[in-house]
């Protein structure tokens, strides 16, 4: 196990730069959209929202969470196939995405204090509608460890055990989600049935909400590390 762990981070650890970077390049993006909107386009009424820091740690849980997953199943066939038993490199790829991930969550929250300051510099006349550190409350914070390395894992699960289609269905049902999901929550009526789903959706007590999700994970962890035990070897 203390060699597996060793060898992945020696790999993966070498693209541990690329994860960083992709959330300044999104906090970078962030602040451009800002400065033109508020600058140009805005009104001086109008407040101040935290979108560069938003930006930056959906893209860093996106990288870790999909682009983890193809890089790690890549890498498990290639040690699969020089003989390497599938449990500890399993373990180690969740080990190696929790510290990754815990890495991002601190570069965020660094860029969230930066966030601020560029506020107090840029727009001190702008009223503070959000606090960046809002998205990085404990609950979030969790959600950030957890939630990508679950998604690395059942990717990959998926992927090696169903093929080519099955990348291809994951990929058009993360767009739908993404292009249509907010459209159709727009256009929710109230007293609907969906309008009723969702209040009773949140309004389940904390920690049952907790248990829920907790329970949840636990079911996509094992779906996921039964995937990746079964799959068959493609890697050349």
């Amino acid at each position: 196990m203390k060699q597996a762990i060793k060898t992945h981070w020696a790999l993966n650890s070498k693209d541990l730069p690329v994860y960083l970077a992709m959330p300044l390049a999104g906090f970078l993006v962030g602040q451009i959209i800002l400065f033109l909107v508020l600058r140009l386009l805005g009104d001086p009424s109008d407040g101040w929202f935290p979108i560069a820091t938003l930006l930056a740690l959906i893209i860093g849980m996106i990288c870790a969470a999909i682009f983890a997953g193809f890089s790690f199943l890549t890498r498990y066939q290639m040690a699969l196939s020089m003989g390497r038993t599938r449990k500890p490199q399993i373990a180690a790829e969740a080990l190696f995405s929790l510290v990754r991930s815990a890495v991002l969550v601190l570069e965020v929250w660094l860029l969230s204090l930066l966030d601020k300051a560029l506020h107090s510099l840029l727009y001190p006349e702008l009223s503070i509608e959000l606090s960046p550190a809002a998205f990085l409350q404990l609950q979030a914070i969790t959600a950030c460890l957890l939630i990508p390395t679950v998604c690395s894992l059942l990717i990959a699960g998926i992927l090696g055990r169903f093929g080519k289609k099955a990348g291809a269905v994951l990929y058009f049902a993360f767009l739908a989600v993404c292009i249509l999901g907010p459209r159709l929550i727009g256009h929710i009526q109230p007293d609907s049935l969906a309008d009723r789903v969702f209040s009773a959706v949140f309004g389940i007590p904390p920690l049952a909400m907790i248990a829920v999700c907790g329970l949840l994970l636990v079911l996509l962890v094992w779906a996921a590390v039964r995937m990746l035990l079964t799959m068959r070897v493609t890697f050349p």
